[in-house]
C-alpha cells in the first residue's frame, strides 16, 4: 500500500509542529535556568554579602536567551499549525 502525498505532507507539518513545541520548552528551559541562577545569587548576595559577578551576567543572558526561543518556538508553532490546518485529512488518494 502506497502513501498519499496528502499524507507525507501532513506528517512532515505534525513533525514541524513537534519540533516547534520542543523550541517552545527549550525556550521556557532555559528562562526558567536563568530565574534559577538569579535566585541562587540573591540568596549568596544575602548571605555573605557580595554577589557572584558571574551569576549577574549570566542570569540576563539566559533570560534573554530563554525569551527568545520561546517566541520563536511560538512562531514556529503557529506557522505549523496554519499550514496544517491547510492540508486535507487522510483519505483515499485522488484519482486521475
Amino acid at each position: 500500500m502506497s502513501t498519499s502525498w496528502e499524507q507525507v505532507e501532513r506528517e512532515d507539518r505534525e513533525r514541524a509542529l513537534e519540533k516547534a513545541k520542543q523550541a517552545q520548552f527549550a525556550g521556557l528551559h532555559t528562562a526558567l535556568t536563568g530565574v534559577g541562577v538569579g535566585a541562587v545569587s540573591a540568596v549568596g548576595a544575602l548571605a555573605i554579602g557580595a554577589a557572584c559577578p558571574a551569576c549577574v551576567l549570566v542570569t540576563p543572558v539566559l533570560v534573554g536567551v530563554g525569551a527568545l526561543q520561546g517566541a520563536r518556538g511560538t512562531w514556529l508553532r503557529w506557522k505549523a499549525e496554519k499550514a496544517l490546518a491547510g492540508v486535507t485529512a487522510p483519505g483515499p488518494a485522488p484519482q486521475r
